[in-house]
């Protein structure tokens, strides 16, 4: 049968049509992450995947789950009421021996976490917090809180179950109570510790990730991304989608003055002077290799953790608790 020019030009437009709605369709049908956020340097990440359009990029759709404290985010991935978080590697571990699915998938960041103490105070050094109050934002089974008593225990003598009163809690009341004089010495996150130090008020007495290096040559691990083993096998492409836009957003973010400036103004460092100071602790220790050899060495500083903390801490090391499976 002939078909007229008018039937040609509605077949095209009918074709065409398709097409366009097709392409619609496909790009309104993005990958949904519930994503848990804690106020500290993984804050400054999401937002530089945010800013950068890094979500956009790779048809991520984020909802936002902002938590106040660390285990805020253990008690949001228990209930299944988010998909990623950023988390602490041994935390992680220590849960995953209790029969919980959580996954280290990829680094985030090595401690930036400075010991604290009142300007006016007598503390000089890490030898000195024996018998002292110290305050440390997490919790009691935290990776914070492992990092802190192998460092003292390792390096300084010191069993800090026995010989320092600990304090948890969030990093704002942490500080508040330093400055009050409750407690003698904190470890808290960024950008808390940041606006302490420009404050005038405070001094560090020591950072855990650099007395680490100095003494053996490695940086410690601190956070990582998380998810759970269900999440990663029903989604393994949006893990690995998730994951390519923080490599790229680390890009991003890398000597960028401007962006610094305004995540700073963001979490509340207005000083020029002030967000140059948290650039300069935050963004050396954003981290985006990860490969066996280096999963094979946290493996080992946890068995390292587990003899020093005992079983108690950590009953097993898990080994394939930290995977390469969804590496970008």
């Amino acid at each position: 049968m002939r078909r007229t020019k008018a039937g040609k030009g509605l077949l095209a437009l009918a074709v065409l049509g398709a097409v366009m709605g097709g392409a619609t369709a496909a790009a309104e049908e993005r990958a949904k992450i519930r994503l848990i956020v804690l106020p500290g340097s993984q804050w400054y990440a999401v937002e530089a995947m945010k800013r950068g359009g890094y979500f956009e990029k790779y048809q991520l759709e984020i909802e936002r789950k902002d938590v106040a404290s660390v285990p805020g985010i253990y008690t949001a991935l228990r209930a299944n009421a988010g998909d990623i978080a950023f988390a602490g590697w041994v935390s992680n571990l220590q849960y995953r021996a209790q029969g919980l699915d959580f996954l280290n998938v990829f680094p985030l960041t090595e401690f930036h976490n400075d010991i604290l103490v009142r300007a006016d105070s007598p503390i000089k050094q890490m030898s000195e917090l024996k018998g002292k109050r110290v305050g440390i934002y997490g919790g009691p089974a935290g990776t914070t809180t492992a990092m802190f008593k192998v460092q003292v225990a390792k390096f300084f003598g010191i069993d800090a179950e026995r010989d320092i009163k600990l304090h948890f809690g969030a990093s704002p009341p942490l500080g508040g109570l330093l400055e009050k004089g409750e407690v003698d010495a904190i470890m808290v996150t960024d950008p808390v510790t940041t606006k302490l130090l420009q404050s005038g008020k405070f001094r560090s007495i020591g950072n855990l990730n650099d007395i680490h290096r100095e003494r053996t040559g490695e940086g410690l691990l601190m956070l990582t991304i998380t998810t759970r083993d269900e999440f990663a096998r029903k989604h393994p492409e949006t893990v690995k989608a998730f994951l390519r836009a923080y490599v790229d957003a680390m890009g991003y973010l890398r000597g960028n003055a401007a962006l610094w400036q305004e995540l700073a103004r963001a979490s509340g460092v207005e000083s020029k002077e002030g967000a140059e100071m948290l650039r300069s602790r935050l963004e050396k220790n954003y981290l985006t290799a990860w490969d066996d050899k280096y999963i094979a060495k946290q493996l080992d500083f946890a068995r390292e953790i587990q003899n020093l903390l005992g079983k108690k801490y950590l009953p097993e090391v898990p080994a394939d608790g930290l995977t390469l499976t969804y590496s970008p």
